[in-house]
């Protein structure tokens, strides 16, 4: 099955003791990693390249590994920009976009894009990252949010006349087909 993941899911190949449930998911699935992902991990690798040199180069060894076997999203497009407009415009989410500038290491906030990513192109987000995506699902329906820790639904597909059954690493769920 196809999923958006983010940096959470795909952080977890770089870790010296992965979750091996995120690991069987991501071998599972087809995982597509997303612009916003992408930049997410590389600014963790720039947060410790001055003083973790040798950490910073295996960790951008493995996000090139991730971009060589997994497929790159670069559908930036202007249904995904009006969607995400969309987002930015409800003042319930704020607290999604606009993290705290006066924080060591400001957060960096893409949830929102993923999300119009995830709705433009109809397919479900694989996160750790349950609460953020569950609150952009109250006023943006999402087509789907997995908890691969878990191999479980947060949110199952939404409705949708190609709905179907198919199995989900060894779960079986409904999803969406193209």
């Amino acid at each position: 099955m196809e999923f958006i993941a983010t940096s959470c899911v795909h952080s977890e190949i770089m870790k010296p003791r992965p979750n091996k449930e995120i690991l069987s998911f991501l071998d599972a699935n087809s995982v597509l990693l997303a612009f916003p992902t992408v930049t997410e991990i590389m600014r963790g690798i720039e947060n410790i390249r001055g003083a973790q040199r040798d950490k910073a180069l295996k960790l951008t060894d493995a996000l090139n590994t991730a971009l060589r076997t997994h497929t790159y999203l670069d559908r930036m497009t202007p249904d995904v920009a009006e969607m995400l407009a969309a987002m930015l415009a409800c003042k319930q989410l704020k607290d999604l976009w606009i993290g705290n500038p006066s924080a060591n290491w400001p957060v960096f906030r893409e949830h929102l894009t993923i999300a119009a990513l995830s709705i433009c192109l109809a397919v479900p987000v694989a996160t750790m990252n349950m609460t953020a995506y569950a609150r952009i699902a109250e006023f943006f329906p999402l087509p789907g949010i997995y908890y691969p820790g878990q191999f479980r639904w947060h949110a199952r597909p939404v409705a949708h006349p190609q709905l179907v059954s198919v199995a989900v690493g060894q779960h079986a769920t409904n999803v969406l087909t193209n």
